[in-house]
């Protein structure tokens, strides 16, 4: 991510000179965080606006090749969540979706209420949609990310909370499950 993004940045000095000073902003907003502690917890608004800031910078990079489509609630509950739990999801569905495509791709990034009358639960799934490739792209990374993030969704919440992945010969979808904290009960 850094080393694209600092070129993209380098080559919009001279032409946007505004677009790149953004990027550098939203760019400093993501290494703030990296360089925090990492078991840090946060609200989920929090970390939506990273990954917003983290798609900002993709977006300049691959232009019209990346399509964004946010579905989000008006109000986003206050649930507190692993710091660095979406960017890595949104970075993977780039690296390994969208930039292999020659015509790009989409992502759709969206959160809902699913009640569960029956068990008397309401849980907010989370899910990255991503275009990708029929054949797998060779893989440089040390594929620690899924594994990683549930652990860490494991550790807050044990077994309120999930990771999933769903995929078809195009689409590649990740699901969090995270429970409601805030819902008063009657």
């Amino acid at each position: 991510m850094c080393f694209n993004s600092l070129n993209t940045v380098a080559s919009l000095i001279a032409i946007d000179p505004d677009k790149a000073e953004n990027m550098l902003v939203d760019l400093s907003s993501l290494f703030r965080v990296v360089l925090k502690d990492q078991d840090a917890q946060v609200d989920l608004v929090a970390e939506i606006e990273l990954g917003r800031r983290y798609l900002n910078i993709e977006q300049e990079r691959l232009g019209d090749r990346l399509k964004l489509q946010w579905q989000l609630p008006e109000v986003i509950p206050t649930i507190q969540v692993p710091q660095l739990l979406l960017q890595p999801l949104l970075e993977n569905a780039i690296y390994h979706g969208i930039q292999p495509l020659i015509d790009g791709g989409s992502i759709v990034i969206s959160l809902s209420l699913q009640e569960q009358k029956e068990a008397k639960q309401v849980r907010w799934l989370f899910t990255i949609e991503n275009d990708k490739p029929e054949l797998a792209v060779e893989s440089h990374g040390h594929q620690i990310s899924l594994p990683n993030i549930a652990m860490r969704l494991e550790a807050i919440f044990n077994d309120k909370a999930g990771l999933s992945i769903e995929q078809t010969a195009n689409q590649y979808r990740v699901i969090i499950e995270l429970p409601e904290y805030n819902k008063q009960t009657s």
